[in-house]
């Protein structure tokens, strides 16, 4: 990594700011830009990647000049439907995406316990899973994303969710398996928004130190990559 290149901060939204501080704590150069930038004018040339938290709206206008940035980018906008030919076109750049609906390197736990229980529910065949999320009430899509990645972990994208907005949450799932004789739970709280910005920003070092992998070009969801961080 080229040290003097900035890291480019899009958003400065709650989590956003937590990136913004995380780059300042620890003495990274950065510059940060919000949803209404002329991104047409920047010269990408002098940044290193780009962490992206933008509404999905602002992240659809923008998209396409920020592939044309060249730039690794790691994208934590939800609610967002990335095109179907993002991934041949990152592909065809060499150029590395990370997408993620929750940088909690924690949330990769719960990731791999869900998946077991998943495989494993096979086992208590009268069994019936249910997630709730809750989350601050300035938050806009419900189900969170989380929560719908929880579904998908476990196997049954059609597992009820259900959904809170209160006070300033920043994140709390609960997965839970039921039978008539016994319960298992799974809980996850966020006490930081921190752990979204450390997230993210272990995720762009992460492509910038393994910038040749051909197997990190293209879109690429964040539990993907902390697997591969680790063999």
């Amino acid at each position: 990594m080229n040290a003097i290149k900035k890291i480019a901060i899009i958003g400065k939204g709650k989590t956003g700011g937590q990136v913004v501080e995380l780059a300042r704590q620890t003495h990274r150069p950065y510059e940060v830009f919000d949803s209404h930038s002329d991104f047409t004018q920047v010269a990408w040339d002098s940044y290193c990647g780009a962490i992206v938290f933008i509404p999905a709206a602002a992240l659809a206008t923008h998209l396409e000049t920020f592939i044309q940035s060249n730039l690794p980018m790691i994208i934590g906008t939800t609610g967002f439907e990335f095109p179907s030919d993002l991934r041949q076109r990152l592909l065809a750049k060499k150029i590395s995406w990370i997408h993620g609906r929750n940088f909690s390197l924690g949330m990769q736990l719960v990731h791999s316990i869900l998946t077991y229980l998943g495989t494993s529910s096979h086992l208590l065949p009268e069994a019936h899973g249910q997630i709730h999320e809750i989350h601050h009430t300035k938050k806009l899509d419900a189900p969170s994303g989380t929560a719908k990645a929880w579904a998908e972990w476990y196997g049954d994208k059609n597992i009820p969710i259900t959904s809170e907005r209160v006070g300033d949450v920043i994140g709390d799932h609960r997965f839970t398996l039921a039978t008539p004789y016994e319960k298992i739970s799974v809980q996850h709280q966020a006490l930081s928004r921190s752990i979204f910005a450390q997230g993210a920003v272990w995720a762009l070092d992460f492509l910038l130190q393994n910038q040749k992998a051909k197997q990190l070009y293209g879109l690429l969801p964040f539990e993907q990559i902390v697997p591969l961080a680790l063999h």
